[in-house]
C-alpha cells in the first residue's frame, strides 16, 4: 500500500500519496544549483533541443513495463558523432549532460525555469549524484530518457531519478539519481523551499512502485 504523506509549506499542509523518506545531508562549499550551470543553463535551449514529442509518448506506451516509476517525463535522444568516444560507445559524460538537460526541461514544464530561480533567489542544488552505466549505446541508437521527482522532506530536500531505455531490445542503458538541497542563490546557504517550490515540486512527486510479494 502507498502511504499518505503530509508536508507543510509556509505553514500550510500539503498531502501527497508518497512515503516519507528521511535523509542525512550536508551542504558542500562548492555546491552548485541543480539547473544553473553547464551546457543547458538556458532552459529554452534545453527545451528546444529535446522536445517532449508525441513520438516519445507513443514509444513510452510500448516500454511501460521497463520504467522504474510510473508516468515518467520523457525525452527522445540519439547519440551523434560528437557523442561517441574512442571505444565507439556514447561517452559517459554525455549521459550526464542529457540528465541535466531533461531536468531543466522537466522543471520548466512545472513553471520553475532559470528566471523563476533568479527571481526567487532560490535553487535546488545537487548534493549528491550517482549514475549506473548498465549497457553501452552506440551511434544512432534511438533511446528514451525518463525522469521523476520521487521524494522530499517537504522543507529542504528533493530526490530526482533518471533512466535511459533502448526500446529496440528493451535494454536499460542507465539509471541515475540526484539528491538535491534548496539553497539561496545569493549566499549559497541552505534555505527552506519557498511556497512556489512546494507547490510545483511536491505536487509532481511520483509514488514508489508497488512491489509484489
Amino acid at each position: 500500500m502507498r502511504a499518505l504523506a503530509a508536508f507543510r509549506c509556509q505553514g500550510k499542509p500539503i498531502r501527497l500519496r508518497h512515503p516519507v523518506r528521511r535523509m542525512q545531508w550536508r551542504i558542500p562549499r562548492t555546491g552548485h544549483p541543480e539547473y544553473l550551470g553547464g551546457k543547458y543553463a538556458n532552459p529554452s535551449f534545453a527545451c528546444t533541443q529535446m522536445q517532449h514529442t508525441n513520438t516519445a509518448r507513443a514509444a513510452s506506451l510500448e516500454t511501460t513495463s521497463l520504467w522504474d516509476y510510473p508516468d515518467p517525463f520523457i525525452q527522445p535522444i540519439s547519440p551523434g558523432e560528437q557523442d561517441i568516444d574512442g571505444l565507439e560507445h556514447t561517452n559517459n559524460a554525455i549521459y550526464v549532460q542529457w540528465c541535466e538537460a531533461i531536468a531543466w526541461a522537466h522543471s520548466a514544464t512545472l513553471g520553475l525555469d532559470l528566471q523563476a530561480y533568479r527571481t526567487l533567489d532560490r535553487a535546488m542544488a545537487i548534493h549528491e549524484a550517482h549514475y549506473e552505466y548498465l549497457q553501452a549505446s552506440t551511434l544512432g541508437d534511438e533511446l528514451l530518457l525518463g525522469t521523476w521527482l520521487v521524494g522530499s522532506d517537504g522543507r529542504l530536500t528533493l530526490q530526482r531519478r533518471f533512466q535511459i531505455i533502448r526500446p529496440r531490445d528493451n535494454a536499460v542503458i542507465l539509471r541515475g539519481q540526484w539528491e538535491l538541497v534548496c539553497i539561496e542563490i545569493s549566499s549559497g546557504r541552505a534555505r527552506r523551499m519557498p511556497e512556489e517550490f512546494c507547490k510545483a515540486y511536491l505536487a509532481a512527486l511520483v509514488p514508489e512502485p508497488d512491489v509484489g510479494i
